[in-house]
């Protein structure tokens, strides 16, 4: 048992793994000068008096997820900061389909890096390849999920019901087959709009033959 004097704040943000999280590094960020961690397989919890920097971590992963950045999280005394976090995804269909799909070349390794400079330019890249914010959020949905205070309410999202329901079922082989189907159907759609918009010319082009000919008719010089 702790003394009771003792002032000991526990994290207050669950970290959702969908898969492993292997490596953390930190340089420059906020009150960090450089940190590196290894996660080992398991449970990994972090407890620290209030102020000793633990949401830090959390506050990178967030970054690294493809969170707003501001250049308040950059170090005094330093120009940019610097960002990177690997997960082992050979166990997470869904991450891999993403990479796929997206042309990356994984290997069971993912990585993610985030850069922030003075200047408030914010670069992200995946496997070292640079990606927009709005695709490294999608895949940092295929990841992992940050709880804080009040994030309960996640689970009255039927997305999240659907997911959870899958999971149970071990649906991810027919997860692949919808999700491929329906790319085909958009596409099929896609083409039959197009088909649609250049049939749906046929007036004016009969218009502009017609005036064609009228200018034939006059025979200008």
């Amino acid at each position: 048992p702790l003394p009771t004097s003792a002032k000991i704040e526990t994290l207050l943000y669950l970290v959702e793994i969908k898969i492993m999280l292997t490596t953390l590094s930190i340089k420059n960020f906020t009150i960090v000068n450089e940190l590196h961690i290894d996660f080992e397989r398991g449970m990994t919890a972090f407890t620290g008096e209030t102020g000793a920097g633990k949401s830090i971590m959390i506050d990178a992963l967030s970054l690294l997820l493809g969170e707003r950045a501001e250049i308040s999280f950059i170090r005094d005394g330093a120009n940019s900061c610097d960002l990177t976090a690997s997960f082992n995804v050979e166990n997470n269909p869904e991450a891999l389909i993403w990479l796929k799909e997206n042309e990356i070349n994984d290997n069971g390794e993912l990585i993610l890096r985030r850069t922030l400079n003075l200047k408030g330019r914010s670069k992200a890249f995946i496997n070292g390849v640079l990606f927009p914010l709005q695709k490294i959020r999608q895949l940092g949905e295929l990841l992992l999920h940050i709880h804080g205070q009040n994030d309960q309410y996640h689970l009255l999202k039927h997305d999240v019901h659907r997911e959870q329901l899958d999971a149970f079922a071990n649906n991810s082989k027919l997860l692949t087959k919808v999700r491929t189907s329906h790319k085909n159907l958009q596409a099929i759609e896609l083409k039959i709009k197009n088909i649609q918009i250049l049939t749906g010319n046929d007036d004016q082009k009969a218009l502009l033959l017609y005036q064609l000919e009228e200018l034939d008719l006059v025979q200008l010089r």
